[in-house]
């Protein structure tokens, strides 16, 4: 008979696992590792299957099921110039997780544990999150309008890559009121088609920059160089404790992160008009 693990309380995730191996090791002692029918490997045995989990208190459980939920990925805030707010961040929809699949129990908890919201072109509810200013990106845009409460949160703001004198001057009229600011990303996007299978028309960012990497350096030195003389041109009007955060009097430059980031935009493209 083998012992049970009664948790009267955790207090942080190193106890948690202590307890974990503990329980392990214990029931080990008594129990072998059965091997899992059907499972073909590359060499031809069965791997272990571990047959304990569900001994384990509830507790321990959902931490398991909540360390295998997989981190929030950066998204991207287009400002639009029709976007209305109501001094509160947008939600993005994301995708299901792998684990809602693997049992009932799975699926319960990530109920419980995710964001739910109806998207209109599935029909039903699908996972989401609201924007994270500590991970996620705002893209300015020219005429686009933003509460200054939500501006003063954001840390990474992002412009279209392309030299343009009025992105520029936007960025540098936004700054003062971009207070947790600290990067500046430079992105360029490339337009491909579909193709046969579908896609969600969302932003895939290349993870293969090697290629352009003389190109980023080029443009943020560029970006940088430029941004530090309409700066200059407005220093007179920012207060000491804009001045203190972003401009380094010494170097008489922007004390600011500039990179470069690639994406590809899939898009259907629109079939040829046929004659009869």
């Amino acid at each position: 008979m083998h012992k049970t693990l009664w948790l009267e309380g955790i207090m942080d995730l190193q106890t948690a696992y202590a307890a974990l191996a503990a329980a392990f090791t214990d029931q080990s002692r008594v129990y072998r590792l059965l091997p899992s029918e059907g499972a073909i490997v590359k060499n031809g045995t069965s791997p272990a299957r571990f047959i304990f989990f569900s001994s384990f208190p509830v507790e321990i459980r959902d931490m398991i099921w909540g360390l295998s939920l997989p981190p929030d990925e950066r998204e991207l805030w287009f400002l639009q110039e029709s976007d209305t707010f109501a001094n509160r961040f947008p939600v993005f929809w994301t995708k299901f997780p792998a684990i809602m699949h693997a049992c009932r129990e799975a699926r319960i908890f990530c109920q419980k544990r995710l964001q739910f919201d109806y998207l209109p072109d599935l029909t039903c509810a699908v996972p989401s999150r609201p924007f994270r200013p500590d991970l996620d990106m705002c893209v300015l845009a020219p005429g686009a309008t933003l509460p200054l409460g939500l501006a003063a949160q954001l840390q990474y703001i992002a412009l279209d890559g392309q030299a343009s004198t009025s992105n520029q001057r936007l960025f540098v009229n936004a700054l003062p009121y971009l207070k947790s600011l600290q990067t500046l990303y430079l992105i360029f996007i490339t337009r491909v088609p579909m193709g046969i299978r579908r896609r969600m028309r969302k932003l895939r960012q290349l993870t293969d920059t090697a290629p352009y990497e003389r190109h980023g350096e080029s443009t943020a030195t560029y970006w940088r160089e430029n941004l530090a003389d309409l700066v200059k041109e407005r220093l007179d009007k920012w207060d000491d404790d804009v001045k203190a955060v972003f401009w380094d009097d010494e170097k008489q430059m922007l004390k600011l992160n500039i990179e470069t980031d690639y994406y590809i935009r899939y898009f259907q493209p629109v079939p040829p008009s046929t004659w009869f």
